[in-house]
């Protein structure tokens, strides 16, 4: 019952006007700040894709390339090493 009883005195201060104002005028810069904080949030994050995605581009064209080539030369080294077996066949 103690928390009750806190929670009714709070509520009898508040109902004074003066004191009503302030909690009023304290919850309003806490949301206002709360939308500031939000958009400048959304603002850094926006602007780190920016930064990142050119970056992730060029790094997954460099492993495609990479990846391209790798598979290249595994084909000519497979090819390369089953010629003389086809030539031994008569191919």
């Amino acid at each position: 019952m103690h928390s009750l009883e806190s929670v009714r005195k709070t509520v009898r201060r508040v109902s004074d006007p003066k004191i009503a104002t302030i909690v009023v005028t304290g919850a309003s810069v806490l949301l206002a700040f709360q939308f500031y904080f939000l958009r400048e949030l959304l603002a850094a994050e926006f602007l780190l894709a920016l930064i990142v995605l050119p970056l992730l581009t060029i790094v997954g064209a460099v492993y495609a390339i990479g990846a391209m080539g790798n598979w290249g030369l595994h084909a000519v080294a497979v090819r390369v090493h089953s010629q003389p077996a086809l030539r031994r066949r008569g191919f």
